[in-house]
């Protein structure tokens, strides 16, 4: 077993100062090697960071994504996909510690580099637009999310089919969005149905956080509605779900 599968071990068993521990002892030993001055190199470099990222680490992978755009800059601009690339992940980090405008501004600045690297139809320049659209739903700019989903909607949609799990995600995106928006209209019926649409795609993939706001919106919904029984559910799923967050 490497250091990577020990530390990732550790950290399973809730031991996160020992595996930070070997964790730091792997990355000496797999970069001592590594010259940041050569851009080949540094795709290795993200892979690590992206492994910190996973692990929960993000103070240690943001160290590692500043170390890569550092070297990264005085490479050019934004037409080199593997510095897109890493754009890209640190906007995810961002989203995951919810700072939410600095996310935004990043996988703006990404779909924009792969849009004239690479293309509107690209999956990178669809998945980072798709991101943009979730980052417009968490700062509650429904409008927005809704627009830049349906965008992201039907490029997956052409790009990848309509079967395609990705397609599938930004569908269901797009109808917990209009569901926000009925709901707010006070098209509650409407709304109850795209919810309920949105919820059985989250069901296909686990997403907690999603679920959890759409169950709580469908138990009020009912609750309004006075029926207290389907209310009931939904909240109970909700705490279910929230317990899965929780820990």
């Amino acid at each position: 077993m490497d250091l990577w599968n020990q530390a990732t071990a550790l950290h399973r068993e809730n031991n996160r100062d020992a595996a930070l521990k070997l964790f730091n002892r792997a990355f000496d030993f797999y970069t001592e090697s590594i010259n940041d001055d050569d851009i080949t190199q540094l795709p290795t470099l993200a892979h690590i960071a992206r492994i910190f990222g996973a692990q929960g680490f993000n103070k240690k992978a943001l160290e590692l994504y500043n170390r890569i755009m550092a070297s990264y800059e005085n490479k050019g601009g934004d037409d080199n996909i593997e510095r897109l690339h890493i754009i890209h992940d640190v906007g995810l980090l961002f989203e995951k510690l919810k700072h939410h405008t600095t996310a935004l501004r990043l996988f703006t600045r990404a779909q924009a580099g792969y849009k004239k690297t690479v293309g509107d139809d690209n999956p990178y320049t669809l998945n980072a637009l798709h991101n943009i659209g979730h980052v417009y739903y968490k700062l509650d700019l429904i409008d927005e999310a809704i627009s830049v989903y349906e965008q992201a909607f039907e490029g997956r949609k052409r790009v990848l089919g309509e079967d395609h799990t990705k397609t599938k995600e930004s569908a269901r995106r797009l109808a917990n969005a209009l569901g926000v928006l009925m709901h707010q209209l006070g098209y509650i019926d409407q709304a109850l149905k795209l919810y309920t649409r949105a919820l059985s795609g989250f069901e296909e993939r686990s997403d907690s956080p999603s679920i959890l706001r759409s169950l709580i919106r469908v138990g009020r919904i009912f609750q309004v509605k006075g029926n207290l029984h389907e209310a009931t559910v939904a909240y109970k799923r909700a705490l279910a779900e929230f317990a899965k967050i929780d820990g």
